[in-house]
């Protein structure tokens, strides 16, 4: 079964590198930066931001007690809200991202510095 598509293998052997890997490779990081998503039902990437008096009678009353903002699916109408667990997720997204960020700094910049013209590398350029 030749199934048509993109294919890529993995270079990184851990689950967080290859996470990291993955959001270099396909340009994701941005995403991440600024909070971008989808839906986890549909995959839509229609939102709608709803005040606590519209959502009343369809979440939890804690959730109403401790959130203020909530989202809804533009597709498939499932609401969401920002809470502990998407903090956390959001959290553990973008410190796997600086930790790469560091990795790949730290491999690259040496390289590069003992790639430069000895002459330009050693003249002051304040």
């Amino acid at each position: 079964n030749n199934i048509p598509g993109v294919h890529y293998r993995l270079l990184a052997e851990n689950v967080e590198a290859q996470f990291a890997e993955v959001l270099t490779v396909f340009g994701l990081e941005e995403l991440v930066d600024r909070g971008h998503s989808r839906c986890g039902i549909c995959n839509a990437r229609q939102w709608k931001t709803l005040p606590k008096e519209k959502v009343r009678g369809s979440v939890p009353d804690a959730v109403l007690e401790n959130e203020s903002e909530f989202y809804q699916c533009g597709c498939c109408k499932q609401i969401f809200w920002a809470g502990e667990k998407y903090t956390n997720s959001m959290d553990s997204l973008k410190a796997v991202m600086q930790r790469q960020d560091a990795a790949v700094e730290a491999q690259v910049l040496p390289k590069q510095r003992s790639e430069l013209d000895p002459t330009c590398a050693s003249k002051d350029t304040s």
